[in-house]
This record gives structure tokens, C-alpha cells and sequence, in this order.
């Protein structure tokens, strides 16, 4: 009797030990499988943080492509927000996109129409819901555009460029204010001043006449 007894407290421990290594095996597979869901997730995240970053990157912010941090991430590579009301001006332009663009195309001879990144923008989701990524396969035109600022590391060059036409700009006031040319923000001016002051940069032959324009309402 004592070694039946005996057999059956053998066995049940037998038993509880093996309901908890059992027990203890199940945890540990499902903190493993957890945490390699977490890790999907957060280098999901991380991957479209970066394809933010590149997206902000090539329309203007301040970034060196060359010396990204993990602070970047999270710094530049929120969802960038809607199109804010100085995306356009009073005639449909971003500037800045305006010339980033030209640039763009007399680079590259890639025609990226102005409305098609500035609608591209100005919404942050796709029509079914999903994230309106550069690269999702839906915006070719973008994605070219983006991936040759970013490999190519131009947005200094595109940003440099701008800040050539907005300084010929201020000058251009500065030497005709007494003739009556009227200052106004630089994201206000119209394509045909843009043109010209493009002009104006390739070619030192040109004659610019921005009080011409502005006196006919452009």
C-alpha cells in the first residue's frame, strides 16, 4: 500500500512538474512570438518614419541625408501635415515647389507637373485608408522625383537655387522701390515672376522687369 501510495505522489509530481514546464513552455513561445510582433511593428514604423524623412527631405526641410539619427526618425518623420493654406497662393502655387521642379526639370529634362505634388501633399491617406507613401507603388512621378533628391543628395542644391531667386527678388525691390515696385511675400508671387527671375538667374543677358509685370497684375 505505502508503495502505491508512494508511486502516486511520484506521479503526481511527475505530473505538476511536467503541467509546468508545459505551462512555462506556452509562456515563453507567446512572450517570444509577442515580442517578435513588437519588433515587426516598431521596424514597420521605423520604415515609414524613413520614407517621410526622404519625402521631407526632398520638398525642402533641412536635413543631412548623410548624418541621419535615430532622433530624425522620430523628428522629421512624423506624417508630414496637409497642405497648410501658403501651400498655394492666389495663383495655385507653392513657390518653393514651383522651383524645386523647374530645377528638377532642367536637371534631369523629367517633366513633375506643380498640381501633382501639391495634391500628392495634401492628402496624407490613400482613398481605401492606407498611408499615402511615395513609394506605394500609386505615384511614380513623386517617387522619381523623391528618389533622385535623396540618392543624389540635391536638396541642398534645390534649396540653395530658391534662395537664389528669393534673394534676386529682394534685391530687385530694393533697386526699383523708388520706381514704384511694390515688396509682397515671396510665397505670394505669381508664375510670371517666377519665370522671369528664373530667366534672369541662367541668363545675365536678360533684362528684369518685375514692375511690368506687377503694374499688369502678376
Amino acid at each position: 500500500m505505502k508503495i502505491t501510495k508512494r508511486k502516486i505522489v511520484v506521479t503526481l509530481c511527475i505530473i505538476a512538474t511536467l503541467a509546468v514546464a508545459t505551462i512555462t513552455t506556452i509562456l515563453i513561445h507567446n512572450h517570444i512570438i509577442q515580442q517578435r510582433e513588437e519588433n515587426a511593428i516598431m521596424e514597420e514604423e521605423r520604415m515609414i518614419r524613413g520614407i517621410f524623412l526622404r519625402e521631407q527631405y526632398a520638398f525642402g526641410l533641412s536635413i543631412d541625408p548623410d548624418n541621419i539619427t535615430e532622433s530624425d526618425y522620430h523628428w522629421y518623420g512624423n506624417v508630414p501635415p496637409p497642405s497648410t493654406t501658403h501651400e498655394r497662393n492666389r495663383f495655385g502655387l507653392n513657390v518653393y515647389f514651383y522651383l524645386f521642379l523647374y530645377l528638377y526639370e532642367r536637371e534631369t529634362g523629367i517633366v513633375l507637373p506643380h498640381d501633382t505634388v501639391v495634391e500628392f501633399r495634401q492628402h496624407r491617406l490613400e482613398p481605401d485608408g492606407s498611408l499615402r507613401l511615395y513609394n506605394n507603388g500609386r505615384h511614380p512621378e513623386v517617387q522619381k522625383y523623391v528618389e533622385w533628391v535623396w540618392e543624389g543628395r540635391h536638396g541642398q542644391k534645390l534649396t540653395d537655387f530658391a534662395e537664389s531667386i528669393e534673394d534676386m527678388y529682394r534685391d530687385y525691390f530694393f533697386d526699383n522701390r523708388d520706381e514704384g515696385f511694390e515688396i509682397q511675400p515671396f510665397f505670394e508671387l505669381s508664375p510670371k515672376m517666377l519665370d522671369a527671375l528664373i530667366r534672369a538667374h541662367f541668363d545675365s543677358d536678360y533684362v528684369l522687369d518685375l514692375t511690368s509685370i506687377q503694374q499688369a497684375g502678376y
